[in-house]
């Protein structure tokens, strides 16, 4: 039996996507620091009840992205965030 974990959805830009996926670039300046507002969250795609086909699909918002702020028009991807190191319960 696997440990469950809370979590939450949050909206990512494609900066703060590549951050989590490849970890930050040296030299690379940015205007807001991808992922920064998550720290001390693990955070992996969301799927849940989302149709196979477009499982990785973004989508264009204009809405703030929730992994570092930024407010700049452009593709979002939902990802679910649980804390690090902790397990439902703890």
């Amino acid at each position: 039996m696997s440990a469950q974990t809370e979590g939450f959805v949050v909206i990512l830009c494609q900066d703060c996507v590549y951050v989590d996926a490849n970890g930050a670039e040296d030299g690379v300046e940015y205007d807001n620091v991808p992922m920064g507002l998550l720290d001390g969250y693990l955070v992996g795609p969301h799927y849940d009840g989302l149709d196979p086909d477009y499982w990785g699909d973004g989508f264009f918002s204009w809405g703030a992205c929730d992994g570092c702020g930024t407010g700049l028009g452009g593709m979002r991807w939902e990802y679910l965030a649980v804390p690090a190191g902790r397990r439902k319960g703890e």
